[in-house]
């Protein structure tokens, strides 16, 4: 694995900020299930990795009764499977997520960083597709919204700018 600088964001506004600095040059990190992979088969070779593991403002599951359901980022599979708001409102999320990889992996590895390694073979995008989601994702210089369904461009790329990360998945 090629050396790296490390850099940890405890905002989004300072993650948006090392993204803004770092451009091709720096990688996202929550959880690490996909991309440590990567950078130790050296498929991936980032100067710069931004972890954002701590950034609690992207730690979380919302339920509205009008605008539907909100999961952060960083929430990890393990919080999705445990939600009894999740098993309530959307079993099916539940039941993906019981069937996922192992219970290490859904301890650290987080539903964002999942949609962001686009790999076709991931169980929560199909399910998420399915319940019509859309995404949130966000720079220095704004916010935008794309469908779930149109995040995926091909096998493991996705229509994220260099300087842009997810920071919401939506489910109506």
């Amino acid at each position: 694995m090629k050396d790296f600088q490390y850099h940890k964001a405890t905002t989004v506004q300072e993650a948006f900020h090392f993204l803004s600095q770092y451009g091709a040059e720096g990688k996202i990190i929550a959880g690490g299930q996909s991309l440590l992979i990567l950078m130790r088969q050296g498929l991936v070779a980032p100067e710069h990795v931004i972890d954002i593991k701590g950034v609690k403002e992207l730690d979380y599951i919302r339920f509205d009764e009008k605008e539907g359901l909100f999961i952060g980022a960083t929430t990890t599979h393990r919080s999705i499977e445990k939600s009894l708001l999740l098993r309530e409102k959307y079993e099916v999320l539940v039941q993906m997520e019981r069937k996922l990889a192992t219970i290490q992996t859904r301890n650290w590895g987080t539903i964002g960083g999942n949609l962001c390694h686009a790999d076709p073979a991931g169980d929560p995008a199909p399910v998420l597709i399915a319940l019509g989601a859309d995404l949130k994702l966000g720079k220095e210089g704004g916010e935008r919204k794309v469908s779930l369904e149109e995040f995926s461009v091909d096998y493991y790329e996705t229509v994220l700018e260099e300087d842009e990360m997810l920071l919401e998945i939506h489910v109506p």
